[in-house]
């Protein structure tokens, strides 16, 4: 028997993304600690080849062009809730990061726009100056263009800068970029609260931290991520509301974990469990004292009461 082709690697990944979006209402985000969107949209019409992932909902728009030399990176973080966990699977590409503009900029007709009737529209970059996000706005409305021409060539990125109050008011749409991706946000911006679907976040004193990504990330050194995925939690839903915990949801991200994830992280986990499995202290295995793996410790003993019930057995397969 003929052995088929093998997938391009970019084809596997779009596959990969496009199961966790259209499949189990994953999101997809772009963006650095304190200046990020997210696209988050249920029912979306979605078009896909082997290097392209376009969805379009909404509230929102997805765009996703890999070349093949990206990497896929899974993690899991500590949640603020003692006895919950984070996951998240990013891509990184070496070598590969946005213009990082310090100043505002005009950057002319947004050609590449999702939605057709934008594409004539000006793009303006408002300049975050961060490798691996340039957050853009665009709007048709003639006052708003006017007020950001007026401040091009400014930082206009800053708590009290009087440009925000009035992009705050007008709710233009956010363009969200990086080297793989772009993310279109239409929805109004809120101001007190994180609407559902599509949104995004621009909070000047954490952008003032000058960080790629939140520190408690266990991401591998250097890293630049340039879009992550939010699977399924297992202990939260698509809100944010805490649920019964989700066997199948973990089992999936198990899977993710063991094939893209760092492998001192996968061990250190594994090690832990098997030490419950024999009766005895997972000290007793040995114990690194490297980040990745005081954080895969804590998280794998935050799962361990989950994996007592046999939902949890199930889930370990």
């Amino acid at each position: 028997m003929q052995t088929p082709p093998q997938q391009p690697a970019s084809a596997m990944l779009l596959d990969l993304i496009y199961s966790q979006l259209h499949d189990y209402g994953a999101g997809v985000s772009i963006g650095c600690l304190g200046g990020l969107a997210e696209f988050h949209e249920t029912g979306a019409h979605y078009r896909r080849n082997t290097q392209t992932l376009t969805a379009v909902g909404e509230h929102g728009a997805l765009r996703i062009r890999l070349s093949g030399d990206e990497q896929a990176c899974a993690y899991e973080a500590l949640s603020a809730h003692g006895d919950a966990w984070q996951v998240g699977l990013t891509l990184l590409a070496a070598g590969r990061q946005g213009a990082a503009r310090s100043t505002l900029t005009e950057l002319g007709a947004d050609h590449d726009a999702l939605n057709d009737g934008s594409r004539d529209l000006p793009l303006f970059d408002l300049g975050l100056a961060m490798p691996n996000v340039d957050y853009c706005v665009r709007s048709s409305d003639p006052q708003v263009i006017a007020a950001l021409r007026a401040h091009c060539g400014e930082a206009v990125v800053m708590a009290g800068h009087p440009l925000l109050t009035t992009l705050i008011d007008a709710s233009p749409t956010r363009v969200v970029t990086s080297p793989l991706a772009r993310i279109e946000v239409y929805q109004t911006i809120a101001r007190d609260h994180t609407p559902q679907g599509s949104h995004t976040h621009l909070l000047p004193d954490l952008l003032a931290r000058r960080r790629t990504h939140a520190a408690n990330l266990p991401l591998p050194s250097g890293a630049l991520p340039l879009l992550t995925v939010h699977p399924d939690n297992p202990l939260f839903d698509n809100t944010g509301r805490r649920r019964q915990f989700d066997a199948a949801a973990f089992a999936r991200f198990e899977a993710l974990l063991d094939r893209y994830g760092i492998p001192q992280y996968v061990q250190t986990k594994s090690h832990y469990r098997a030490a419950l499995a024999d009766g005895l202290m997972p000290a007793a295995r040995g114990k690194s004292c490297t980040r990745i793996s005081r954080v895969a410790l804590r998280v794998a003993q935050r799962q361990a009461p989950y994996l007592c019930s046999s939902d949890g057995a199930a889930a370990l397969g």
